[in-house]
This record gives structure tokens, C-alpha cells and sequence, in this order.
């Protein structure tokens, strides 16, 4: 949303619904095996899918952004193995929520990675935040020009040179 300008929400209510269209059958006609590889693969393509839409965005602010996409990929990744585990099993009937190895580690992998994303997304917001309030603080609300705080901002330190002009309303 803030990359593009568009909302994520039909892109995202696109995807999930595609998800379940393909997940939900198998667990309905009893092959929860089979409805739980569907659910964790189409987990991960949606969690790649917001990695990739953070790394395009890097620009704005790289480290807590390319840490979220990271985050997401490494959850991503988590729930590909719990795919990846249920298919070496093959097992396409369980009769109960899958236990192995691999969803322990998605287990911790997803807790610890919601944790940093939610305090990723945070300080990311306060930084978006902080730039607006700093560029309202720069501008003149009734013209919508740089103010004199911007205009030595911007010069910094250096000195106005004698053939430089300013034009200041007040």
C-alpha cells in the first residue's frame, strides 16, 4: 500500500481464496493429508508473496523492511517443510492435526518471526510517521512551499553565497 498506492486487500482476498478453493475439498472428502499439504504450501506462496512485495519497498527505510522480508520468508519456509514432511510421510488420510518434527520447528520459527514482524511493522510505521511530522514541520501549510527552517536545513552549515537570492513570503 505504501509502495504502490493501491490497497493490498483484493490481491490478498485474490490469493487466500484461490488457497482455499484448492485446500478445503480435500479435507472435506476426509484426505486431511492431502488438505493439509495444500494449506501449508498455499501458507508459504502467500507469505513469499509479502516477503517479495517488502523487497521491492527496500528503498524506503532497508534494514527493518528487508528484515521483514526475511521474516516472512523464513516463515515461509517453515510452513514449505511441514509440506514437504507430510509428502515424505504419505499419508493422505491423518484423522488428526499433523505432528512431526517439522511443525515443531514452524511452531518456534513462526512465533519468534510474528514477534519481529509486529516490532519491524512498528517501528516501520513510527519512522513513516516521524518523516510525515518532519516534512509537515518543513512546509508552509497555506502555500505548501519549503519554509526558512527547511531552507537552512537544507543549505546545513554552509554559507549563502552574496549573488544568492531568497524569496520569503510572510
Amino acid at each position: 500500500q505504501f509502495r504502490s498506492g493501491r490497497s493490498p486487500i483484493p490481491l490478498t482476498v485474490f490469493g487466500s481464496c484461490i488457497s482455499l478453493a484448492l485446500a478445503l475439498p480435500p479435507m472435506a472428502l476426509g484426505y486431511d493429508g492431502l488438505g493439509f499439504m495444500f494449506e501449508n504450501l498455499f501458507a508459504a506462496l502467500l507469505l513469499f508473496a509479502t516477503a517479495y512485495q517488502y523487497w521491492i519497498g527496500r528503498t524506503e527505510a532497508p534494514v527493518p523492511i528487508i528484515g521483514l522480508a526475511v521474516l516472512y520468508s523464513a516463515t515461509g519456509v517453515s510452513f514449505v517443510l511441514c509440506a514437504v514432511a507430510l509428502a515424505w510421510d504419505g499419508k493422505l488420510v491423518l484423522g488428526h492435526a499433523p505432528s512431526n518434527w517439522a511443525e515443531d520447528l514452524s511452531l518456534v520459527i513462526v512465533i519468534a518471526s510474528m514477534t519481529g514482524i509486529g516490532a519491524l511493522s512498528l517501528a516501520l510505521n513510527q519512522g513513516r510517521l516521524a518523516r510525515h511530522h518532519r516534512l509537515d514541520a518543513l512546509t508552509d501549510p497555506l502555500t505548501g512551499l519549503l519554509n526558512r527552517r527547511a531552507l537552512f536545513d537544507l543549505n546545513g552549515s554552509a554559507p549563502i553565497g552574496a549573488f544568492t537570492a531568497v524569496v520569503v513570503f510572510d
